[in-house]
């Protein structure tokens, strides 16, 4: 049972590299031969070589992936990679993981994980080592590998505004969160199935037939709610883009079209098929030049310069430079019915209400507290606005009319918008003021 859930969390781990579109990998062979020499040489490198005891022969197009990430149990960010094209190489596979110890953070053992992925899924996987900063240069010789034993992620949940991907095997359940894995075991309950964290505690998931209660260390989110519809379509016209470099990709109908070097180059291609998973749509060009992946996933993003949520994580791999930036369309994360339920750190006034309905065609209205209001939204590059608001004229008693005056005043101030994990809304006036909402 224990090596069953340490497969199940390798398998997060490795799923979590994979579903960053690597950048053209060094083949094998002589290639890794030359890059240990070089390595040892720079006193920075982790060696070693990967083995299985199993008569499998691995698949021409297996990719080795090493990994130091920031945790000893191999979890966390990952601090330095190398990944090996095997075109035909069986194990043992040598490697030499270069690391630079300025993005080791004081304090932190990391640990070494690795595997092998066959077509796009990890096949085998070793246990995680740790790795003492004061000796990154080290060889680490034989790091021994299981085969993995896949779990479907099945089931799609919304606790809030998360969504998350679950996969059961045997007394465990692999969690998918925010791109990160986590590995659960089942724990006493005195009703449903109750999973607690392997390596968290904090990180807890009760199931309760259709819907189920989430906690990831320590946060604790919504009650969440079955997923049984598909993951829709991308719209005819969708757009992602990215900063330093800046970048911007464009998918109509039929064709696809990537712009970098600050406007001045243009790549242009017949949009390829849409592969697509359970949160995940894949397309991989080649078309007579170089290999272009486009990866997007149904996961917030907020842009990096401007602090823009949007609703998908978008990753772009093309000629040896990796790009990762938010598409989609941020007004589709405002449509719905929002309860305000702070006013700048003041709360509200007791079972009053006060409303916020974002409409598709960029009309905002709802109630004030005493009064309904309506008015026009604006969403930018830059931020959300507010204009041509109005409101009835009725009276009410004098701590609605305060807090009415408030909230109207806000809002033709707002100059931003973001969204918590928990799923709240904010509203950031330009003088620091906020506003708190949560779906009804």
């Amino acid at each position: 049972m224990r090596a069953s859930r340490r497969l199940v969390l390798m398998l997060g781990v490795l799923m979590a590299a994979c579903s960053n579109l690597p950048v053209p990998p060094e083949p094998a062979g002589a290639g890794v031969a030359a890059e240990l020499e070089d390595a040892k040489a720079a006193r920075q490198v982790i060696s070693g070589h990967l083995l299985y005891r199993e008569r499998i022969a691995l698949p021409p197009d297996s990719l080795a992936v090493i990994e130091l990430r920031e945790t000893p149990a191999g979890q966390g960010r990952v601090l330095a990679e190398q990944r090996i094209v095997l075109r035909g190489q069986q194990v043992p596979i040598g490697f030499a993981l270069q690391v630079d110890p300025a993005r080791i953070p004081a304090g932190v053992v990391p640990a070494v994980r690795a595997g092998v992925v066959v077509a796009g899924r990890p096949a085998w996987v070793s246990e995680a080592v740790p790795i003492e900063p004061a000796r990154l240069s080290q060889d680490l010789g034989p790091l021994l590998m299981r085969q993995v034993v896949q779990v479907e992620l099945s089931r799609r949940m919304r606790c809030g505004e998360l969504e998350i991907q679950l996969g059961f095997a045997e007394s465990s359940m692999r969690l998918l969160a925010r791109g990160e894995a986590h590995e659960l075991r089942i724990a006493p309950s005195a009703s449903g199935a109750r999973y607690v964290g392997v390596d968290d505690p904090a990180t807890e998931f009760w199931n309760k037939g259709t819907k189920a209660q989430l906690s990831v260390r320590g946060t604790s989110f919504p009650e969440c709610v079955e997923l049984t519809q598909p993951l829709p379509p991308l719209p005819e016209a969708f757009r992602a883009q990215g900063n330093e470099p800046a970048w911007l990709l464009e998918l109509g109908q039929e064709r696809l079209r990537l712009t970098l070097e600050m406007g001045a180059r243009h790549i242009e291609r017949p949009l390829p098929p849409a592969m697509r998973s359970t949160d995940t749509t894949r397309y991989f060009s080649r078309d007579g030049g170089p290999d272009l992946l486009v990866e997007i996933q149904t996961r917030r993003c907020a842009d990096s310069m401007t602090g823009m949520p949007y609703p998908e994580t978008v990753r772009v791999a093309f000629e040896n430079r990796h790009y990762e930036g938010c598409g989609g369309d941020p007004a589709s994360l405002l449509q719905g019915v929002w309860q305000v339920e702070d006013l700048d750190g003041r709360g509200i006034v007791d079972r009053s209400q006060m409303t916020l309905e974002f409409g598709v065609d960029g009309r905002v209205s709802g109630h004030a507290s005493c009064n309904r209001f309506n008015g026009g939204y604006t969403l930018t590059g830059e931020g959300l606005s507010f204009s041509r608001l109005a409101s009835t004229m009725m009276a009410c008693p004098p701590a609605l009319m305060q807090q009415e005056q408030a909230f109207l005043s806000l809002l033709p101030d707002v100059i931003r918008f973001e969204l918590s994990d928990e799923g709240a809304l904010r509203l950031h006036a330009a003088d620091g003021r906020q506003l708190t909402a949560r779906r009804r």
